[in-house]
């Protein structure tokens, strides 16, 4: 998958998450997930139940097949 196809459904489940099919964009949302989740990680002294929210991001990512 090329950049700019990566970019057209990362704009597309932000701008469009309904219109967003799920076969098309499960990769793209398993990227987003996983930064996010990095993210707060990275961060995790600026939230107050940071335990709850990793947990909750490391879950969605195995939902969609991104983690083992």
């Amino acid at each position: 998958m090329s950049a700019n196809d990566i970019l057209k459904k990362l704009l597309m489940l932000i701008n469009e998450p309904y219109a967003a099919e799920y076969s098309s964009h499960i990769n793209t949302a398993i990227l987003v997930a996983l930064s996010l989740r990095r993210w707060v990680i990275k961060n995790e002294t600026k939230f107050k139940n940071f335990s709850h929210i990793e947990s909750g991001l490391e879950w969605l990512v195995k939902e969609m097949g991104g983690l083992p």
